[in-house]
C-alpha cells in the first residue's frame, strides 16, 4: 500500500489486539473511523502498512478538521473473518502507543496551532519532560560519602559513581550535621523554557507565524545580497576543497538560499548532508553578507559541522556549556572559552584573577562580545543557544542539523534572535528525539518541528544520491525506507547526472575479490548478508538489559575473521541494541583497540567500513521490544559502506512486520546464511520457518 494510506493512522485504522483471522461470534464489539465516523464494521477498511509505525508514520490531525475525505483501503472483514493482522509481538510493542491521545492527561500536539493553543500545548508538555528527567536525576543517589573541607571554603566528595561531570547538579542529605548549619532562601526561580518560547513570540513573529501554521512567508531580500538565479553551479559558490555538488545537492542549497522564510531539507544516510550545510553556510557568508547560526542536538554533530565549515575559510566560533568548558575537545582551537582566555591579557589576570587562574565575568563578557561580532559562524547545541550571552545580539540566519532529533521547542530556542531564515536538515526516516515521559510521548513530543511541517505539505528538498554504501548494501534500504528515490553513486548514476563526480574510495579496505579471502565468503554479494542462528537470549547480570551469549561468540569470530584477512580495527564497528550485549561482547573480545562497539544511537550519523549486528533477541512469546523500530532499523541497516552482517533469531525477527520484510527480501537474494563462519551455507526463510514449526 502507498505510503500516503500508512501516513494517516486514522484512515479506517482501529488499535485491535485480535489474533489473526479471529471469528467474530457473539462478540460486541464497537469501532468507528475517527475521520468520517463510518461506524458499519463490514465497510471498514484496514491500514497495514504503517499502523504500528509510530515515529515513521506519526501524524496528529487538527480535530476541528472534518472534511478530509477517506481513501480506500482493503477491508477489515473478509470472508466472515478480521483479517491482515500483524503478529502479536506487534501488539506488545505499540499497545502504549495506539489510541494514546485518547487516554493522556496532557494536551495533544495538533498539525496547527493559534499562538494562544501553541503555548498552552507545549509548555505543560515541557514542565512534564522535565520533571520526568528529574525524578531520573533524582533517584542517583549514593549513600555513606565523605565530604571534606579544604582551605576553609572548598568542599570535596569522595564518590563511588565515575560518571559524576563537572556542573551537574547534586542534592545532598544529611542525618546529623552538628559541627555547622545554614539556612538560605531562594529569591529568584527562573524558568528558562517558559522564557524562551517567550522571547520567540516577542522577536521572531515571521517565522513563529510558519511554524504555527506551515505557511511560508518570503523574507525581505537586501539589494545587495546575491540570490543564486540556476542550479548550473555558476551562482552557487563551491566552497574550496569541496568536491562538485550534485544536482539534487545545487537545489537544496538553492532553496535555502532563497526568500523563504522556511526550508527542509531532508538528507537520507550518505547522501553529502554535512556537505551541503556548509555548502549554504557558506554562500550566505560570502555570498549574501549574513552570520550564521548553526545548531545541532548533540556536540557531536556540531563540532563535525564546525570542522567542516572552519575548512572552507570562514571565521568558526564555537559555544560550549560550562560543563564542556572543562573537556578536552577536537575543537578547543575553535571554542569560545579558549578564545577568551588567550584574549584576556596576562596583566589582566594577575591582577584580578583569583587563585584558580578565573577573571572577573565583566573582563571575559567584553572578550565574549567581541569573538561573537567578528565570527562569521557560531555553532553550538540547541540548549546552549539559550545562553544569556546571545541576548544582546541577532542571528536572522539558523540552520538546524539533525533537526529530527529536537523536540520542537527545543528547535525555536536559536530562532529567539530575530530569525528570519530558518533552515532544517535531518531525514525524518532515523532517529527522533529522546523523550523520556510516557505522557508526554502519547501526547506527540517526540514529533520533531521538521515532521510537523511535512505534515502541513511543506516540500522537503530530498538529497537523492548517496555515497556511502556500496549498491548491494543500499538497495533494501532505498526499497523499503526511501521508496526507491535514492541513487549509488556510480558510473551509471554519473552518466544519468553530469554533474556528479564523487566515487567510492575504497583504496583502504580490502578487496572482495582477494584471494586472502575463502571462496565462501567472497560469494555473499560483498558481505551482505543475514546470519541466521538460534541461540536464546538471557537477562542480563543487572538485570536491566539482554544479552544473547551466542551472538556474542558468532561476533567475536567474524571480528577475528575480518583481522586474519587483513582488515584493521578502526575499520569495523559492532551495533548491538542492549547495553548488556555491548558490555558482554567488550569484556569478551580480549584486545579491542580502536574497534568501536555501541548502540545504535551512538553510529547515528556515522559509519564504518563494515559493520557487524547482534540483535540479540531470540524467543518463541516475548518478542523483540524496541529492536521493532523501523527507524532504528533504518539505522542500524546504513551504518556500512562495503560489508554488514546481521547475526539474530529468523523464527522471532520474523514475527515482527518490519524485519520480516528484511528476511523475506534477503532470502529472495539468497542473502541468509547459518553455519560456522569458515563454513556458511546458505538457507531460504521457508525452510527456517517450516523446519521451526514442524
Amino acid at each position: 500500500m502507498s505510503d500516503d494510506y500508512g501516513r494517516d493512522k486514522d484512515l479506517h485504522g482501529i488499535p485491535s489486539y485480535f489474533p489473526k483471522n479471529f471469528v467474530l461470534q457473539n462478540i460486541p464489539i464497537s469501532v468507528e473511523c475517527k475521520r468520517c465516523k463510518e461506524n458499519n464494521l463490514f465497510r471498514i477498511g484496514f491500514v497495514l502498512e504503517d499502523l504500528y509505525e509510530f515515529d515513521d508514520g506519526f501524524k496528529i490531525y487538527d480535530t476541528d478538521t472534518s472534511s478530509i475525505g477517506c481513501p480506500e483501503v482493503p477491508l477489515l472483514i473478509q470472508s466472515k473473518m478480521i483479517s491482515l493482522f500483524p503478529s502479536v509481538d506487534v501488539f506488545n510493542y505499540t499497545a502504549d502507543i495506539d489510541g494514546a491521545h485518547e487516554h493522556t492527561t496532557l494536551p495533544t500536539i495538533r498539525s496547527k496551532f493559534t499562538l494562544k493553543t501553541y503555548f498552552e500545548t507545549f509548555i505543560p508538555l515541557i514542565e512534564a519532560e522535565a520533571n520526568r528527567e528529574r525524578e531520573i536525576k533524582e533517584a542517583m543517589k549514593q549513600e555513606n560519602v565523605t565530604l571534606r573541607c579544604y582551605d576553609g571554603y572548598e568542599m570535596r566528595l569522595d564518590l563511588l559513581e565515575e560518571s559524576i561531570r563537572l556542573q551537574d547538579m547534586m542534592k545532598y542529605a544529611v542525618e546529623k550535621m552538628t559541627w555547622y548549619e545554614k539556612r538560605s532562601e531562594i529569591s529568584k526561580v527562573v524558568d528558562s523554557s517558559g522564557e524562551c518560547m517567550n522571547n520567540g513570540k516577542k522577536k521572531s513573529t515571521g517565522i513563529m507565524h510558519t511554524v504555527l501554521t506551515g505557511d511560508i512567508i518570503q523574507r525581505k531580500i537586501a539589494k545587495n545580497q546575491s540570490i543564486p538565479s540556476n542550479i548550473d553551479g555558476n551562482t552557487i559558490l563551491t566552497p574550496p576543497g569541496f568536491p562538485k555538488l550534485n544536482t539534487s545537492q545545487l537545489v537544496a542549497i538553492e532553496a535555502a538560499l532563497s526568500s523563504t522564510n522556511l526550508t527542509l531539507v531532508q538528507g537520507p544516510p550518505g547522501t553529502g548532508k554535512t556537505l551541503v550545510s556548509s555548502a549554504i553556510v557558506y554562500n550566505f557568508v560570502k555570498a549574501q553578507k549574513r552570520k550564521v547560526f548553526i545548531i545541532a542536538p548533540s556536540n557531536t554533530a556540531v563540532d563535525q559541522l564546525a570542522i567542516k565549515i572552519n575548512n572552507t575559510g570562514l571565521k568558526v566560533l564555537r559555544v560550549v556549556s560550562k560543563r564542556k568548558e572543562e573537556e578536552a575537545s577536537e575543537v578547543d582551537y575553535l571554542s569560545m572559552h579558549v578564545l577568551v582566555n588567550e584574549l584576556v591579557s596576562e596583566e589582566v589576570k594577575n591582577k584580578y584573577g583569583n587563585k584558580h587562574g578565573n577573571v572577573p565575568d565583566s573582563y571575559t563578557a567584553v572578550a565574549q562580545e567581541e569573538l561573537i561580532k567578528s565570527a562569521d559562524v557560531i555553532c553550538c547545541t540547541c540548549v546552549t543557544a539559550g545562553q544569556k550571552l546571545f541576548n544582546k545580539h541577532n542571528f536572522p540566519i539558523v540552520l538546524i542539523d539533525e533537526a529530527v532529533q529536537c523536540t520542537e521547542p527545543l528547535t525555536l530556542i536559536p530562532c529567539m534572535y530575530n530569525c528570519e531564515k530558518l533552515i532544517l536538515v535531518g531525514d525524518h526516516k532515523q532517529l527522533g528525539p529522546t523523550v523520556l515521559n510516557k505522557e508526554a510521548i502519547k501526547s506527540g513530543f517526540k514529533q520533531s518541528l521538521f515532521e510537523r511541517m511535512l505534515s502541513l505539505n511543506v516540500m522537503a528538498y530530498l538529497l537523492s544520491i548517496q555515497y556511502r554504501m556500496n549498491s548491494s548494501l543500499c538497495e533494501f534500504p532505498n526499497e523499503y525506507f526511501y521508496n526507491g528515490y535514492l541513487r549509488t553513486a556510480s558510473k551509471d548514476v554519473e552518466n544519468m547526472d553530469k554533474d556528479n563526480s564523487m566515487t567510492y574510495d575504497n583504496s583502504n579496505v580490502m578487496s572482495f575479490n582477494s584471494s586472502s579471502i575463502p571462496d565462501k565468503l567472497t560469494n555473499l554479494n560483498s558481505i551482505n548478508f543475514f546470519y541466521a542462528t538460534y541461540c536464546k537470549e538471557e537477562i542480563s547480570q543487572n538485570g536491566t538489559s539482554y544479552i544473547n551469549k551466542g551472538e556474542g561468540v558468532i561476533v567475536e569470530n567474524i571480528i577475528k575473521y575480518l583481522f586474519r584477512n587483513g582488515v584493521m580495527e578502526q575499520q569495523i564497528g559492532v551495533i548491538t541494541p542492549y547495553e548488556g550485549q555491548r558490555s558482554y561482547i567488550l569484556n569478551k573480545m580480549v584486545e579491542t583497540g580502536n574497534l568501536e562497539i555501541s548502540n545504535v544511537d551512538g553510529f547515528q550519523g556515522r559509519e564504518k567500513d563494515y559493520i557487524i549486528v547482534s540483535l540479540v533477541r531470540s524467543n518463541s512469546f516475548q518478542g523483540i521490544g524496541f529492536v521493532a523500530d523501523k527507524r532504528r532499523m533504518n539505522v542500524t541497516l546504513t551504518r556500512a559502506k562495503y560489508g554488514l552482517i546481521v547475526i539474530g533469531n529468523p523464527f522471532t525477527l520474523y514475527k515482527n512486520r518490519f524485519w520480516g520484510d528484511f528476511l523475506e527480501f534477503y532470502s529472495k537474494k539468497g542473502q541468509i546464511y547459518e553455519g560456522n563462519i569458515s563454513n556458511l551455507r546458505g538457507v531460504s526463510l521457508k525452510e527456517i520457518i517450516n523446519e521451526e514449526t514442524e
